[in-house]
């Protein structure tokens, strides 16, 4: 099975079958470790094993959600029967636009199309979201999933900019900001006045955090009051620091390649700290700045070529959004 499949990664659950003919001799091997990948192992007419890897067929269906926010977004999913799963991809999509650590309100709404795929026997794993809009009492955020001439997909705004940008708005979801960019902060420790050139995130120890942009590690170990710190250096003179962690992400080594939100390290006391929190810096070219007053390039928009096809996908989605009307809140429907 070497050549398709790894046995160190079996896991507790996986299942299996194995079917033995009258003398002992194997007739095939089937192994599952989950409801859509098979790995197959069959005797040939020659009497040679053969390895194979197949794909279980799933049957896709579209499926739709609207709500109104009473406490929070995972609760304004999970209440409707979906999983966490769904909650994070949804909030993916606005990552680079809504802080949903700071920014939820009550009465927000949400209101999205994705797919659900089954087998036989039941739900097995969410397939794109294809359009999806939160609401706020100032405005509409908009994603619309649209693939290109080329095949290449992305999540697009209904006048066809991109929503990827090149820099996420923060590098972990956190609790509270509990000391902001400043040019002269008394140090809770010190007690001297002196310049905090960054922002300090406040939450749980061993919150995962992720690099807000794809770069390399030029720095991780420990370094002063940062404690341990991870430095990333980003295209176009851009450096991230994010300090104060309890320990570093899985292979993080200086001249690692990251990509946008891979876990880089997680939330810590490490340096000169009063408590658990992430001491997150932003440089261009040399030079501190404030990472909440950053505006970062947009990613590629729709491009001429494909702009006729993109606005017949517009109309559509933007019709199904349309549509959806979250269910009253509990108090109005008694």
């Amino acid at each position: 099975m070497r050549p398709v499949f790894d046995f160190r990664r079996a896991r507790p659950g996986d299942a299996f079958e194995l079917r033995e003919g009258r003398g002992g001799e194997l007739l095939s091997f089937e192994y599952r470790p989950d409801r859509e990948t098979i790995y197959r192992l069959d005797r040939e007419a020659g009497g040679g094993l053969v390895a194979t890897r197949q794909t279980a067929p799933l049957e896709g269906r579209v499926r739709t959600l609207a709500g109104v926010i009473e406490t929070s977004v995972f609760d304004a999913f999970i209440d409707q029967g979906e999983s966490p799963a769904l909650v994070h991809a949804f909030a993916d999509l606005f990552a680079w636009d809504v802080d949903f650590s700071r920014q939820v309100q009550p009465g927000d709404e949400i209101r999205l199309i994705y797919r659900k795929f089954y087998d036989g026997a039941g739900f097995v794993r969410y397939g794109e979201i294809l359009a999806a809009e939160y609401r706020t009492a100032e405005r509409a955020y908009t994603a619309l999933y649209f693939e290109d001439h080329e095949g290449r997909a992305g999540y697009f705004t209904p006048v066809g900019h991109s929503l990827r940008r090149a820099f996420l708005r923060a590098p972990l979801d956190y609790s509270r900001i509990s000391s902001r960019y400043s040019k002269s902060r008394l140090h809770p420790i010190l007690k001297i006045r002196r310049p905090h050139e960054g922002i300090d995130y406040a939450a749980p120890r061993g919150t995962p955090v992720w690099a807000v942009a794809d770069g390399v590690v030029v720095f991780a170990a420990r370094n002063g009051g940062f404690g341990r710190l991870v430095r990333l250096r980003h295209p176009n003179g851009f450096e991230t620091y994010y300090g104060h962690l309890s320990r570093y992400g899985k292979g993080i080594r200086v001249g690692r390649q990251v990509r946008q939100k891979d876990v880089i390290g997680y939330v810590g006391s490490t340096g000169l700290s009063t408590g658990p929190h992430l001491d997150y810096r932003v440089k261009v070219s040399g030079r501190y700045v404030d990472p909440m007053k950053l505006e970062f390039p947009k990613g590629r928009p729709v491009s001429v070529e494909d702009r006729e096809r993109f606005e017949r996908v517009v109309d559509e989605r933007l019709g199904q959004l349309r549509e959806l009307q979250p269910p009253p809140p509990l108090e109005a429907s008694l």
